[in-house]
């Protein structure tokens, strides 16, 4: 049997969201203790990362749209809904995250800095 295109989405996005988890530990772990070749690994795993959670966004938005205006769609399938609303979330999630991440860094480089 086939999946459909928005079931696909969905697994791969939930993939995708197991694997932030990894990485962002693998990340952490490798920031706070390898090394400058550990940071610079680090840093670029989270920056990848995050470079696939907003392309995924983005893929969710022109698949919802595609949806919206396709005229030979009998119904309307809640899941590119779904996928949308899902992937704003964690990516939301995991882009404050970050951001925290970055500004308390930020805070305890700031007297060294001034």
């Amino acid at each position: 049997m086939k999946r459909r295109h928005s079931v696909q989405f969905f697994l791969r996005f939930l993939l995708l969201t197991v694997l932030t988890f990894i990485i962002v530990s693998l990340g952490l772990a490798l920031i706070s203790g390898g090394g400058e070749f550990g940071v610079i690994l680090g840093v670029l795993m989270v920056v990848i990362n995050v470079f696939f959670l907003l392309f995924f966004l983005v893929l969710a938005f022109f698949n919802l749209i595609k949806h919206l205006f396709d005229k030979k769609r009998e119904s309307f399938d809640f899941m590119y809904l779904v996928n949308f609303l899902f992937t704003i979330l964690i990516t939301g999630v995991f882009l404050l995250f970050y951001f925290v991440l970055i500004a308390g860094a930020m805070v305890i480089l700031l007297p060294f800095i001034a």
